[in-house]
Parts: C-alpha cells; sequence; structure tokens
C-alpha cells in the first residue's frame, strides 16, 4: 500500500516537472518571438525602479521655485537653505530658470506621467473597441459615422486640446481629467 502510494506521487512529481520544463520552454520561445514587447516592459520597470528608489533620496524642496540658484549647468553643486538650515547637493540635469532643479523635477513627475499614459491608454482602447465592435457589427450608415468622425479627429493635435480645454477651465486641470481628454480624442488611433 505505502509502494503504491509513493509510486503515485513520484508520477506525480515527475508529471508536474515535464509541464513546467515545457511551459518554461514555450514562454522562452515566446518571449524570444516579441523582443520589442519585452524591451518595453523592461524599460518600463527600469523607469519605475530609478523613480521609487530616486525619489528615497532627493530633498522634495528643490521641486520648489526659487530654492537654488538659477539656470546651473548639469552637474553643478548646490548650495540652498530650508528653514534655516544650510543644505548642499548636486544639479545632476542642472536648474531651469525659476530655480528647480530638472532631476528632480522628473523624479517627482515621471508617476504622475505615467498614470496619465496608462489611464488615457487604457480609457482610449475601451472607447475605441466598443465602437470599432460596434461599428463592424451594425454596419451601414452608423460605421460611416464612426468613420468619418475618427478621420476628422485623427489630424486634430491632442496637445492643442489639452490647451484649449485648459484656458477655458476656471480651475487647473488636474492630471486625471488630462488622461480622460487625451483618451477622448486619441481612441481612434
Amino acid at each position: 500500500m505505502e509502494s503504491t502510494t509513493q509510486g503515485a506521487t513520484q508520477q506525480r512529481v515527475a508529471a508536474t516537472s515535464n509541464a513546467l520544463s515545457r511551459g518554461g520552454r514555450t514562454l522562452w520561445r515566446w518571449m524570444r518571438h516579441y523582443p520589442l514587447l519585452w524591451s518595453g516592459i523592461i524599460l518600463l520597470l527600469l523607469v519605475i525602479a530609478v523613480t521609487v528608489i530616486a525619489r528615497q533620496f532627493i530633498d522634495p524642496e528643490l521641486i520648489r521655485a526659487g530654492t537654488v540658484e538659477l539656470d546651473l549647468p548639469p552637474g553643478s553643486a548646490l548650495e540652498y537653505r530650508v528653514k534655516g538650515e544650510d543644505r548642499t547637493g548636486m544639479a545632476l540635469l542642472g536648474t531651469e530658470s525659476q530655480g528647480r532643479d530638472v532631476w528632480s523635477l522628473v523624479m517627482y513627475g515621471t508617476p504622475l506621467t505615467l498614470w496619465v499614459g496608462i489611464l488615457s491608454a487604457l480609457i482610449g482602447m475601451a472607447i475605441g473597441t466598443a465602437l470599432g465592435f460596434l461599428g463592424g457589427f451594425l454596419g451601414g450608415w452608423l460605421d460611416s459615422v464612426f468613420r468619418g468622425v475618427s478621420d476628422i479627429l485623427i489630424t486634430v493635435p491632442v496637445l492643442l486640446i489639452l490647451i484649449v480645454v485648459a484656458l477655458t477651465m476656471k480651475r487647473s486641470v488636474d492630471v486625471t481629467y488630462q488622461a480622460l481628454i487625451i483618451a477622448a480624442v486619441v481612441w481612434m488611433w
């Protein structure tokens, strides 16, 4: 009885290891077949990792206007004062005309940029897929209307629409609202 149980267990272990080795070979074959996909995923993960790690070492005061000297070249030493305390640092990408460290701005702006890109891509993809299925399924005049609207909107620059919306709004346009505006315009791509 015991040997039967051990034999069955050994067979299950062998079957599992065979399935895993086949799955690994299939995954490797799939990865080799789509190198641009994997290079994009690796690049995205690298950007996220650098942003998360760098934000741990960046002084948040460096993103405020007037903190450091204006228009310093990349690699310059920074000397600034916060609440009566003297601090030093290095401007990896220099400073801009308002006295903010460019590297700090990039590191603090990257998560918002990724949020806008991912949210607008997902919403735009959902809108485009739904309208494409609807136009393809129903066909006729509805398909012609969808195609005509997308042909017209594809020629309008998204940045122009964002600027016009930001100018017409009384308050500032937050990041999520920007993503929704971009998604409403780029669904046809």
